[in-house]
């Protein structure tokens, strides 16, 4: 089965002014109705992806897993301090998780809730707040949905690296205190592995490795390290064992039998663009590769084929300005 890429973010999201090369990113308010694009009006189906653009601060939502190259209408409803960099979608609960970290406590280290994501429309506004008091910088988030656990990565109020854990993720709000504390090291992206119990922590280049991750708690230290990973996100197929992100260069990093993998191990695969990829968030049921970059976004259908000699097809439209940071998906 041949491999096959469609530009999506790049040409979807600069219509409706999500982007901020586009004219409608970087402003103050709240909330974004999409009048530079297409207008206020809601999408008509349901919200199955969400994508965010850490340049403006902008949360979009389509209607389709898997959006055909050219133009299609994005229902762009909220911009939020720092946000951008890390989303989750609760699928069952219709949840919408979004971090808000940036810069530096401005307004302050959260993660904001929206209820009702399926449906989500313009003015959308959360219906609670989780505040991460021990954070003074949280980029790090990934949602463990079969057992309703978030975890959540930074550096705390005394500049050090922590991951810290929250059970009953779906009902929390306030302040609430976390399950477990890690001190690892720092977290610029992270996620886990639930059926293999492994939590993958980036910080610069490297990927730290660290097994028993359903249980350990206080100082750890990985078990192995991956190198040459760079970007905003890691993401792992845990039904192939395969991990992907972005390296410093730009390309993607994929590394097969990720959860024995050590070293500089895995496969660099050069966007056949000159867009670099920045994040990259997997969808396992599906085999296809969500690639957030700078001034645009891919999807890549038949992830787990993808070699250093890949041949994708398709259309690029770019949208300069643009940093796509973060997916989310069921």
């Amino acid at each position: 089965m041949g491999l096959t890429r469609r530009a999506v973010v790049a040409c979807t999201m600069a219509c409706v002014g999500l982007l901020g090369g586009c004219g409608g990113g970087g402003g103050s308010s709240s909330t974004d109705s999409g009048s530079s694009g297409v207008g206020a009006s809601a999408s008509s189906g349901t919200n199955v992806l969400f994508a965010g653009d850490a340049a403006s601060g902008s949360i979009a939502a389509f209607t389709t897993l898997s959006p055909a190259a050219g133009t299609i209408t994005a229902n762009v409803f909220t911009k939020l301090t720092g946000a951008g960099s890390s989303l989750a979608y609760d699928q069952p609960r219709d949840l919408l998780y979004v971090i808000e970290s940036w810069p530096f406590n401005t307004p302050a280290v959260q993660v904001q809730v929206f209820t009702g994501a399926s449906k989500i429309a313009p003015g959308a506004v959360a219906a609670r707040t989780i505040a991460l008091n021990d954070f003074q910088l949280a980029l790090a988030m990934f949602l463990d949905k079969t057992n309703d656990t978030l975890w959540v990565g930074g550096t705390d109020t005394s500049g050090l690296a922590r991951v810290e854990v929250f059970q009953h993720a779906s009902t929390l709000s306030g302040a609430p205190v976390p399950d477990r504390i890690l001190k690892t090291n720092q977290a610029n992206a992270l996620t886990v592995d639930v059926g293999r119990s492994i939590l993958y922590v980036l910080s610069d280049s490297v990927v730290s490795v660290y097994e028993g991750a359903a249980t350990i708690s206080g100082s750890v230290f990985p078990n192995r390290f991956v190198y040459d990973f760079a970007g905003n996100n890691l993401s792992v197929d845990s039904a192939r064992d395969i991990l992907y992100g972005a390296t410093s260069q730009g390309s993607l990093l994929i590394v097969p039998g990720a959860s024995t993998a050590s070293g500089r191990v895995g496969t660099k695969v050069t966007l056949p663009s000159t867009a670099q990829a920045r994040s990259a968030l997997v969808d396992s049921a599906n085999d296809r590769l969500y690639v957030g970059a700078l001034g645009g976004g891919f999807v890549f259908d038949n992830a787990s084929a993808l070699t250093a000699s890949s041949s994708a097809t398709g259309v690029e439209v770019l949208a300069p300005g643009s940093l796509i940071s973060g997916f989310a998906f069921p």
